[in-house]
């Protein structure tokens, strides 16, 4: 379904976890240019364990010489830099946008 991890030359995003109803410390994940599925499924590659974000929550990926975030059709959507993308296709991210799924917010840092 997913290509996870397939290396492209490009920047290597880092998703820091700023906000989150969970107890567990601050998390930050690093990538490649690929392809990474965020949700609360023991198999993504950013997992959550916020009970409000679905299980395959969204797929992050490196195309084109850009980075970009869709929806996978979660129940609570995903909101970037305050725009609701739900049902909207791949969204382009930016150094230092913000990306809220459930309760949890991550901020995208580019490298």
């Amino acid at each position: 379904m997913f290509r996870r991890g397939v290396k492209k030359s490009g920047k290597i995003i880092e998703l820091s976890l700023v906000e989150s109803p969970s107890a567990l410390p601050a998390s930050s994940w690093e990538f490649p240019p690929g392809e990474y599925v965020l949700g609360r499924n023991p198999t993504c590659d950013i997992l959550l364990l916020d009970p409000t974000v679905s299980r395959l929550h969204a797929r992050i990926f490196y195309s084109e010489g850009e980075w970009f975030i869709e929806d996978l059709g979660s129940t609570n959507g995903t909101r970037v830099d305050d725009v609701e993308i739900k049902g909207k296709g791949p969204v382009k991210l930016k150094d230092g946008s913000k990306i809220v799924v459930g309760k949890s917010v991550l901020q995208v840092k580019f490298k």
